[in-house]
């Protein structure tokens, strides 16, 4: 949390004050809600985003309210400004405001079929309105997907934690990643965390917000993202078992499903999808290693740390993507 003096020089541009605020969250952003839930206030420091990295994330997600996706719009200073940028003491500040998504947090433990259906529709919407933006010839200035700090400065910092062949075989799989072809229908502007902690639900709609990690990229990248965190992941029971693919498939087929009616994609390369779904794994490997006390936790934890490991390192997977992509069966 900041202290009330330089939250308000912050905030006040907006027309709030610190008495309208209540905090989130602290991350990568400090993160404040206003009381009335109309507003969210997102602080940044430049060291993880530029003032035109920003510009182009407002300018994204302005272009998907437009073409009538559900995300919140940026909201400006009260004199028009898209965001504020300021120095204070040595530390360089932007702050965004963004609309509050109306309706209530879609929680994980509460989604359905339906409800994966749904976000799979939202993301194939996102993804076709993706390909209509790149032909207006204004490409905004966001990383590309293998310049992401996840798998960069994340991986340098927490080298210690890898091995050589756990960070020889991320190289090689973004080295085959990056000689796929790049087509309107399978590369552009990703949101690159699609997961429930960014979703609202009001009246059976989906909300999307937070694009702070939107970069350009494959489709299948966001799909893998999905699939590993917000589906795999909660459906595990610690390690895998002769049900886990079926489990898998219950949510990911209808997903699929609403992805592929909506999107520029009409099928799915699964050799492919689980070359990003094990970079995927290799990202929560290292941030395990970055967020936690590895030494301190529990013998299950450890040995589950050792499946991620093996996966990543020899580029295999207890998940059997042709299986769970089968939407005949």
């Amino acid at each position: 949390m900041l202290n009330i003096e330089l939250l308000n020089t912050l905030v006040r541009p907006f027309g709030i004050s610190d008495a309208d605020l209540e905090f989130i969250q602290h991350s990568q952003n400090i993160v404040y809600r206003q009381l009335n839930r109309k507003r969210v206030i997102r602080i940044s420091k430049e060291r993880y985003r530029t003032e035109s990295q920003t510009k182009a994330e407002l300018d994204w997600v302005n272009y998907l309210a437009k073409q009538n996706i559900s995300v919140c719009r940026p909201v400006p200073t009260e004199n028009g400004q898209t965001f504020l940028s300021c120095v204070i003491e040595g530390v360089h500040y932007i702050v965004s405001s963004f609309e509050h998504a109306p309706g209530l947090p879609a929680l994980r433990q509460d989604a359905d079929e339906v409800v994966f259906e749904k976000l799979g529709a939202l993301n194939g919407k996102m993804h076709q309105t993706a390909k209509s933006f790149a032909t207006t010839g204004h490409p905004l200035d966001r990383l590309m997907c293998h310049e992401s700090r996840l798998l960069n400065e994340d991986f340098l910092e927490f080298k210690q934690s890898i091995t050589p062949k756990f960070r020889d075989s991320i190289l090689d799989m973004i080295s085959e990643l990056n000689e796929g072809r790049r087509t309107p229908e399978s590369f552009g502007l990703t949101h690159g965390d699609i997961n429930f902690v960014n979703f609202y639900q009001d009246n059976g709609e989906l909300w999307i917000y937070d694009f702070d990690n939107c970069e350009y990229g494959y489709h299948l990248q966001d799909l893998a993202t999905t699939l590993y965190d917000s589906i795999y992941c909660k459906v595990l029971n610690k390690f895998a078992d002769e049900g886990l693919n079926s489990r898998i498939k219950f949510l990911w087929g209808p997903l699929l499903k609403g992805y592929l009616i909506n999107s520029p994609s009409k099928a799915v390369d699964t050799s492919r999808l689980k070359k990003f779904f094990i970079l995927r794994e290799a990202i929560i490997y290292v941030h395990y290693h970055r967020t936690l006390n590895v030494e301190e936790l529990g013998d299950s934890f450890h040995r589950g740390l050792e499946v991620m490991r093996l996966n990543v390192e020899n580029q295999t997977h207890q998940v059997d993507f042709a299986a769970i992509s089968n939407l005949k069966n």
